[in-house]
């Protein structure tokens, strides 16, 4: 590339952005001082030596330098070029750092727009090659032009010299990846989601129960900062509500679950309102969010696979999540959920809640190219239910013996000490829960090979939510075969065939199978594509 390319400075907005994640990040740091400060202060006494003054004036200038001069510098050192072939970044003041990404290794471009961007018609924007998201590109604050702008020098890039290996390759995608230009209006929404369907994803998402953990585990994390009275109190009133009786606990236990679905409800909202899907092209576009609004586009072709998940709750409402595997983390995700098990996976949700009847008819506008529709899959699991329960059915005898020896010695003079009847009591749900997760596998695990054995679909179970998965034969890493001691001689054997995923699933794997279905599996993977 001949010259100097032409420079580009972030929006001045970004500023503010750079402001808000210095002290989000530097928000536990400022606790500490305050903290500090005032277990000085409270030391000191009422006639103190008079350091407090001076240890509140030092404490704030350390905190406005941190907080201030930090985001300024890296504002004033960071600038970006879009080149005829390359988009380029530099940032840093005495360690300079420069990244650069080809058009055509582009994965994904996804677009934040916080509430305080949005009067500056200003957006963030995470480019996302193949790999780990060390590799991405953010531009905290642009125009939104820059997207459009982007997204086209992308497509004019193409794909023809894509040598990934997370990408699809050039003589495979026509095997089932066919382009889609002109079926579809590029205005009008393939699929919105309705006040009525982010109603039901939040209400049944069961990442809510988990919630009671979190606020446990920061219960755990502030009591050592706070106050001892505070900290006796809370305990106290606590352990009283408990002694009123088994309907007081009910009671309490009913109000906590009421809370944790009203933030669950609200969560949802923020992540999901006005949720719409475009065809653009050959790209998915996803639109969403109520306060903060998201844009991903994702080119079809590097779609990894395609997942119908259902969990405990949606099985029983009829509904399911579909979602799309991807080989990068699709920008920056805020947000978790019973199917979504880190930041980034947000993103990478084509259906957050969908009727169990309607989700392949909407599939096939969404996705025509992959040609979704139920078939009648092999069960693996089909006579090995030994294989697949035997250790849980051990591990929960031995938690249910330790459990009844508590329980007896209870009747007697000696008085188990409350946490081991507690971790008596824990271990044998653990145990129950690890029977549930097994059983559902073993009734579950399975596969059908489609479209003249080139693409497969599994399906199986993470924990309790039921898992349908399709991909492609050239999305497989590898495959692996193995086997014990004493399932040799039955030839039962255990398969796993890693993905190209970063994002969803990243592998297909069966616990339990006979010989003679692992050998259909291998000759599908290894046998050669058209």
């Amino acid at each position: 590339m001949a010259g100097e390319p032409q420079w580009r400075r972030l929006h001045p907005a970004g500023l503010i952005v750079a402001l808000a994640k210095s002290a989000k990040a530097l928000a536990g740091l400022i606790v500490a001082i305050g903290m500090i400060v005032m277990g000085r202060m409270s030391s000191d006494g009422p006639n103190g030596s008079g350091m407090a003054p001076m240890l509140i004036g030092i404490a704030l200038a350390i905190v406005v330098m941190l907080v201030l001069v930090t985001p300024i510098v890296q504002w004033l050192t960071t600038r970006y070029a879009l080149t005829d072939r390359e988009l380029i970044w530099e940032s840093g003041l005495f360690f300079r750092n420069r990244r650069t990404m080809s058009y055509d290794r582009i994965h994904a471009i996804n677009s934040v727009s916080p509430w305080y961007l949005q009067p500056f018609g200003v957006v963030g924007l995470t480019i996302s090659a193949g790999g780990s998201s060390e590799s991405d590109i953010t531009l905290d604050a642009v125009d939104a032009a820059v997207q459009l702008e982007l997204e086209s020098l992308r497509a004019k890039a193409g794909a023809a010299n894509d040598s990934n290996t997370f990408d699809t390759q050039a003589s495979e995608p026509s095997e089932h990846i066919k382009p889609v230009r002109d079926m579809q209006s590029e205005h009008a929404p393939v699929f919105t989601a309705s006040p009525r369907d982010i109603l039901l994803y939040a209400l049944s998402d069961i990442a809510f129960l988990a919630s009671a953990l979190v606020i446990w585990g920061f219960w755990n994390r502030i009591s050592d900062v706070l106050p001892g009275w505070l900290v006796r109190r809370t305990e106290d009133t606590v352990l009283g509500l408990f002694a009123q009786g088994a309907l007081a606990i009910a009671m309490f236990a009913l109000f906590c679950v009421i809370v944790m679905l009203m933030v669950s409800l609200v969560s949802a909202f923020l992540r999901f309102y006005g949720f719409a899907i475009w065809r653009r092209g050959d790209d998915l576009v996803i639109s969403r969010g109520l306060i903060t609004k998201q844009v991903t586009t994702l080119p079809v072709s590097r779609i990894q696979s395609v997942e119908i998940r259902r969990n405990v709750l949606r099985r029983l409402l009829h509904l399911c999540t579909v979602r799309v595997g991807l080989s990068v983390v699709a920008g920056a995700g805020d947000d978790d959920d019973d199917d979504d098990d880190g930041n980034a996976q947000s993103a990478s949700v084509l259906l957050p809640v969908i009727g169990s009847k309607r989700v392949y008819d909407v599939m096939a506008k969404v996705l025509p190219e992959w040609d979704l529709a139920p078939v009648r899959t092999h069960r693996t699991g089909r006579g090995l239910g030994r294989y697949y329960l035997a250790a849980p059915l051990v591990a929960l005898l031995a938690s249910l013996m330790a459990l009844g020896v508590v329980l007896l010695r209870t009747r007697t003079q000696w008085h188990p000490p409350l946490p081991l009847a507690v971790a008596a009591a824990l271990a044998t749900l653990a145990m129950l829960w690890w029977m549930a997760t097994r059983a559902l596998k073993w009734r579950t695990e399975g596969f059908a090979l489609l479209d003249g054995s080139h693409r497969i679909e599994a399906t199986g179970a993470e924990q309790l939510t039921l898992v349908t998965l399709v991909t492609h034969r050239s999305r497989v890493q590898s495959f692996t075969r193995s086997t014990t001691a004493w399932r040799e001689p039955h030839g039962v054997e255990s398969v796993n065939m890693p993905l190209f995923v970063a994002v969803g699933t990243s592998a297909v794997g069966f616990h339990a199978m006979h010989r003679a279905d692992a050998n259909r599996l291998e000759e599908w993977m290894t046998s050669e594509a058209g």
